[in-house]
């Protein structure tokens, strides 16, 4: 053995080094909660973006306006910073 493997050599066996890996996931355990939790919450904030009874104009605004600065939805509506108000 050259001088390279003696300072190198970990020493340890094979059952060591695989017991250092994780072995694939655990798929028979359902996902967390939390998971569902916010995905529901990432859907329910998209949904709040579609302006209801709004033409397509409004929404092309809305949608050009969210891209910089919050805005939300009241009626047909939009609302800036929640101070100034577009109809």
């Amino acid at each position: 053995m050259d001088g390279w493997m003696r300072r190198h050599r970990s020493g340890r066996g094979p059952e060591e080094i695989e017991s250092c890996f994780p072995g694939p996931p655990d798929r028979s355990r359902p996902r967390p909660l939390i998971i569902f939790s916010l995905s529901s919450q990432f859907a329910e904030a998209e949904a709040l973006k579609i302006g209801l009874g709004v033409t397509r104009e409004a929404q092309e605004v809305f949608d050009a306006l969210a891209k910089t600065m919050p805005c939300r939805w009241e009626g047909t509506t939009i609302i800036v910073l929640d101070e100034v108000r577009d109809k």
